[in-house]
């Protein structure tokens, strides 16, 4: 080995988290320096690797001692295969080695009975791969061999054929560093490795093994990297300094602050928590000016009222994200900076406006009801409900849980409406608001279908949906003066790009400030999101502020928000080839965005492009669409999108016919290569490693944005398709719109008894799939040509069936008693379609048919009532939505479709047990199992019943 080379970083994760042991055998003196010359900074550069991985959980347990003789290699060999107990562990190798075509060796200095070396072959050092195999695998740890040395990539090779014939080889990573045959360079794998890791921004609260292993092989070169994992074997952040941020990837790679970048926050003697470290702490923008008397509102409600909602609102691109964040950031005892992250330009904090506290902040946006609720669960340290629950029985939970107590609480959530669920996440912040003491704070666009450069919507849903007229409401509104501040100190802080000779700056900015302001037409809105476009457009591209090209800036910025981006799209396709492709990715994002990890954002981008994208064509126009990309987080994962939905509206393309049929193709694209992904095995193995948590939660969704044809390439991996998260895999086949009928067998029997599957383990999944398929098309053989299944290992599958053939469906929920009445209605906040049922179970219940997810709690009056035989949907003048159930025991009750709740007291009705109901001019026609009908109006508080108008035989 040359020693003249460089000097130089879910679903929850299953593995084991509780850190890792360094072995490390750095080779430093030889006896034959003449073919071995000595490495004294071989001891240097172990330590420096152990010291990159501790911050990752890894614990450095050094060699002690100058023996490096063969002898005491074996020992320290021995020491790490039978170390006990078990654990996680690395070991690494650096010194120097030989190779040739027909075998390989390291050398270890010999122990002076001649002049020559000792050497290590692979099967030695692969008996104690083994031996340490046989002590791991009881308890699922992982293993990672590092070799550093001349011919270590023919090293590896052999050491692999000797580890895999042996059957030793899971949950296991080998890597060489050095060529086949060849030199091989120190320093080379701690200069990829500090690389790597650096990569790993505070987003990551776990790195997954597979992403570590993957990202080493995209840049050792020369090298070999072979693993064989499970999936689930993780590295978990150590360091409790990294924090999660949400900000456009140019605001990220800004220069570090050294400390905060402002007055610090006081932290009042009586005020609760502050957000918990790590969590993310808003949309951050670098440089946010105005918003004063915004601000101060917010401030104000928040110092004096108990509890309640306030809806910070107004149309895309108005600035509601980057407010949230500027009074996130210096809420008093929050600090004022993410860490060691970007020095931020904010306005300083009015000394005589009081700094609002946080408990919490809620990022919306991709996010579940599931996620949302264990968010808050976990600020109000109460129990969330069992995995198996449906999101309005966590809800439930969440709600009878928590105890405000005394204190005030405050909750910040932005991105309502990116939200996976607005309506149903706007009820449980509105319930929340209604609790004594808790104040929530949300920024929303006021209807889930605006957008911008088109008229605003007239039904204002997610602001209803809230409370409104008992919320508050803030709206955002359009200031030419904080716009023009903003375009000036943005442009001047650049004023190095500017260095032209013939670029009055001050002169062009006011020209620039002048056009940015004034809207061509009435109706074109010109906000933060347009400023912050052309901002960027005229730093691409300095010469704009030419006197010469005074009529080219004109009509740049003559443009709206979609011509504007597309103008930055052009430039960058010119610039970069591929990265259209790489954005038009992130426009197909489930959830949070496109994780970078285990090459996810890759391949979505080269299922879409003509040519594969690389990892360094991602990073290249990364950096060059580094203002239009947001970096986020999801499953302690980083993740990236767009930075406004209006981009991603933009890259899918208009409404008309031929740009359906293109992004209905490069649907179908992505989940082939998506499913493809996910169904790559590892070399030498027979079955699919669990997937990225991305994969796990939103593969289904991409399946059913694609439609049917979606749905059969999902069909085509049964490994896949049992690795899915079978809760995701309902939501989207019901959300699809595509018939159940036109799904294929293998999908209609998973869904057929997805609600087993959610409370069932992995290796169930496949049982019940098949048990599911024979009863939706009798006991149909297995398709021709399908590959040998290559799923999770199953506990149990059907080898032979006799049943009747279902036609295929959904299971809402097992009542456990026979099913009285069914009631299909349309609630009115927010038009969701429900079914509602009753039977002898005493409980009535209502689904989305949407979701398949119930939408309310089970309803029940009290622990004596009898079997629910009639349901009846009413509505009151105000729009409420209610239910109304009766049956053997001559009860009333009345329920709100909204909350679950009962809607007055239960009284009795005459006559015999009830039969049916229907609604009628706002009364009940009632009919009872003597076969008598009456007439009835339903009780209200405040109000009397009446009694029955007509009675008939």
């Amino acid at each position: 080995m040359h020693g003249d080379g460089l000097d130089g970083g879910l679903p929850d994760p299953l593995g084991q988290d509780d850190g890792f042991t360094i072995v490390t055998l750095p080779m430093d003196t030889y006896v034959d320096t003449s073919r071995f010359a000595e490495l004294h900074e071989v001891v240097a550069e172990a330590d420096g690797v152990a010291e990159l991985l501790t911050g990752w959980g890894g614990e450095h347990r050094p060699w002690q001692g100058e023996d490096r003789t063969g002898g005491a290699t074996e020992a320290r060999l021995r020491e790490w295969s039978r170390a006990r107990p078990p654990r996680n562990s690395m070991l690494l190798w650096f010194g120097h080695g030989e190779s040739n075509e027909d075998d390989a060796l390291l050398a270890v200095r010999g122990a002076g009975v001649d002049d020559e070396d000792d050497s290590v072959k692979p099967d030695q050092l692969g008996d104690h791969i083994v031996r340490q195999f046989r002590r791991r695998a009881r308890e699922d740890y992982w293993a990672v061999v590092v070799v550093e040395a001349c011919g270590a990539a023919r090293f590896v090779d052999k050491l692999l054929m000797y580890v895999v014939n042996r059957r030793a080889a899971e949950r296991l990573v080998i890597i060489g560093s050095g060529a086949d045959q060849g030199w091989g360079y120190l320093a080379s794998f701690r200069e990829v490795l500090t690389t790597v890791l650096g990569e790993f921004s505070g987003n990551y609260s776990h790195i997954r093994l597979r992403d570590l292993a993957q990202r080493i092989q995209d840049l050792l070169e020369p090298g070999r990297v072979w693993y064989q994992l499970a999936g689930d074997e993780i590295l978990a952040r150590r360091d409790g300094a990294a924090a999660s941020v949400i900000m456009t990837l140019e605001d990220y790679a800004r220069p570090r602050a050294e400390t905060a970048s402002a007055e610090p926050a006081p932290v009042p003697a009586d005020a609760s928590a502050p957000v918990p470290a790590g969590s993310p702490s808003g949309e951050l923008s670098w440089l946010f000016v105005g918003r004063s008397g915004e601000r101060d509102r917010i401030a104000g409600w928040l110092a004096d009222a108990d509890h309640g909602v306030l809806a910070v609102t107004g149309p895309p691109g108005c600035g509601k994200s980057a407010l949230l964040g500027h009074i996130l950031l210096r809420a008093a005892g929050h600090g004022e900076s993410p860490g060691a992250g970007p020095a931020l330009r904010h306005d300083p904090w009015p000394e005589d406006v009081p700094r609002p506290r946080a408990d919490t902040f809620l990022n919306l946006t991709g996010a579940s009801v599931r996620q949302a609720v264990g968010q808050l669960a976990e600020v109000f340290a109460v129990a969330t409900a069992p995995d198996a629950s449906n999101d309005d029985e966590r809800i439930r939970a969440l709600l009878d849980a928590v105890r405000p107590g005394e204190r005030r609480w405050t909750l910040f959530a932005d991105a309502l409406d990116a939200s996976d669920d607005p309506n149903r996440l706007a009820g449980l912040l509105r319930a929340f608001g209604a609790l004594p003491g808790v104040r929530v704070v949300v920024g929303t666009r006021p209807s889930s279908t605006d957008s911008l450069d088109v008229p605003r919507a007239v039904v204002e849903d997610l602001l209803e949906g809230l409370g409104r007229p008992a919320a508050e409401t803030l709206r955002l509104r359009r200031d030419p003066q904080d716009l023009a501040i903003y375009v000036r100190e943005a442009l001047l802080a650049e004023r190095g790009a500017f260095a032209h000779p013939e670029i009055d700056l001050d002169a062009a900015v006011q020209r620039v400030v002048a056009l940015v302001c004034t809207a061509p037409q009435p109706a074109a809105e010109r906000d933060f999101l347009y400023a912050t476009l052309a901002v960027h457009e005229i730093i691409a591209d300095p010469t704009l502020l030419l006197d010469r090209r005074r009529a080219d800036l004109a009509e740049l910025l003559g443009k709206d928000h979609r011509r504007l981006f597309a103008a930055v799209v052009a430039r960058l396709r010119d610039a970069l080839p591929g990265s259209t492709a790489v954005l038009r990715a992130l426009a197909f994002a489930q959830g949070r965005g496109l994780p970078r990890a285990e090459r996810i954002w890759a391949t979505v981008a080269s299922a879409l492009n003509d040519t594969p994208v690389d990892a360094a064509r991602l990073d290249a126009v990364a950096r060059a669409a580094a203002p239009y990309i947001m970096l986020d987080a999801e499953d302690g994962q980083a993740v990236y999108r767009l930075a406004h939905r209006t981009f991603r509206d933009f890259l899918l393309g208009g409404d008309d016919q031929r740009d359906t049929w293109r992004t209905q193709q490069d649907r179908l694209r992505v989940v082939t290569a998506l499913t493809r992904l996910a169904a790559a095995k590892d070399e030498g193995t027979t079955a699919v490693p669990r997937p990225h948590p991305y994969l796990v939660r939103h593969l289904a969704g991409h399946a059913a944005e694609a439609g049917t044809e979606g749905w059969r390439v999902l069909a085509g991996h049964l490994g896949v398709l049992d690795h899915l998260d079978p809760a995701a895999q309902a939501g989207a086949a019901l959300r699809s719109g595509a018939g159940l009928a036109a799904l294929p067998p293998a999908v209609t029997g998973a869904l057929a008894l997805a609600h087993l599957a959610v409370a069932a383990s992995p290796a169930d999944r496949r049982g019940l799939r098949e048990l599911g398929s024979r009863r939706m098309g009798g006991a149909a053989p297995a398709a021709p040509g399908m590959p040998p299944y290559d799923g999770p290992a199953a506990s149990w599958t059907v080898r032979w069936a006799a049943l009747s053939s279902h036609a295929p469906h959904l299971t809402l929920a097992g009542l456990n008693a026979p099913m009285r009445s069914l009631q299909a209605l349309t609630r009115r906040a927010d038009g969701r379609k429900l079914l509602v049922g009753a039977g002898d179970a005493g409980v009535v219940r209502a689904w989305d048919l949407r979701t398949g997810l119930e939408t309310a709690p089970a309803l029940r009056g009290g622990p004596r009532e009898g079997a629910q035989c009639a349901l009846a949907p009413l509505r009151e003048p105000d729009g409420t939505d209610l239910i109304a159930a009766a049956g053997s025991d001559r009860t009333l009750r009345l329920w709100d479709v909204s909350t679950g709740r009962p809607a007055d007291p239960a009284y009795s009705l005459l006559g015999d047990a009830v039969r049916a109901m229907a609604p009628f001019a706002g009364k009940l026609a009632i009919g009872d199992f003597q076969g008598r009908s009456g007439c009835s109006t339903p009780l209200r508080a405040g109000r009397a019943a009446a009694g029955p108008a007509t009675t008939a035989r």
